[in-house]
């Protein structure tokens, strides 16, 4: 009796069915996760630039349509600073970690404040560095200031440490792109943490506050480029 070969196995419709779907999931878990990799902060797991950056773009036309339809709040970009990071990391014995802690510590009082104080799907991302972004949605721009108290403490070298923001913001125009928006907000930034002297000669120090974009700031920036192009 001649011995018959081995029938190859011919997978059941619904099996083959069932395993193409499995690879689907597959695919589409691993297309989830890379999409998180390249939006989120590794450190903070905040959103970070490329993600803020897009969402913003994303918002623009849905400034517009409230802008010509109501006389309602305006969307704010705020970008806020740690103050003295430089010496979280040079002074204290842990360094750069107690500094990645110090940063972590930031984005968790940070995303916690805008949820609490303003509306859950606000944009907050670590921009880059000790920076930070928030896009806040329709916001009352005349009560920001009051709901904004954004120190905090932070454990290094094992002892409770105060950590402060500096900020700027500015009133997000309909239209315009986020290094426009960001200029102006950057520009308040940098008054924010400025010393300052005084027509009496007291020194006003800077840092731990959050200042509107204005006039005066942006006569103030003018002034100094045109004193470093002199």
């Amino acid at each position: 009796m001649t011995e018959q070969p081995p029938q190859e196995y011919i997978p059941a419709p619904e099996e083959t069915i069932a395993e193409l779907k499995d690879a689907i999931n597959k695919r589409d878990r691993k297309i989830e996760e890379l999409m998180k990799m390249a939006y989120t902060d590794e450190l903070t797991g905040l959103d970070n630039r490329r993600k803020f950056n897009e969402e913003f773009a994303r918002r623009k036309g849905d400034i517009e349509k409230r802008s010509s339809a109501t006389e309602g709040n305006p969307d704010v970009l705020l970008i806020l600073d740690l103050d003295n990071f430089k010496i979280v990391n040079d002074a204290f014995r842990e360094g750069h970690v107690g500094g990645d802690r110090a940063l972590k510590a930031a984005a968790e009082h940070l995303m916690s404040l805008v949820r609490e104080k303003f509306r859950v799907d606000d944009v907050v991302a670590r921009y880059g560095g000790e920076e930070f972004a928030v896009l806040l949605k329709e916001v009352d721009v005349a009560g920001l200031m009051e709901r904004l108290k954004l120190g905090f403490m932070v454990e290094l070298d094992g002892e409770p440490t105060p950590i402060t923001f500096s900020g700027g913001y500015t009133v997000v125009t309909p239209g315009e792109d986020v290094e426009t928006a960001f200029a102006r907000a950057d520009e308040a930034l940098f008054i924010a943490k400025e010393d300052r002297e005084l027509p009496d000669g007291t020194i006003v120090r800077g840092r731990n506050r959050i200042l509107p974009y204005s006039e005066d700031i942006k006569e103030e920036m003018e002034e100094k480029a045109r004193l470093l192009q002199a």
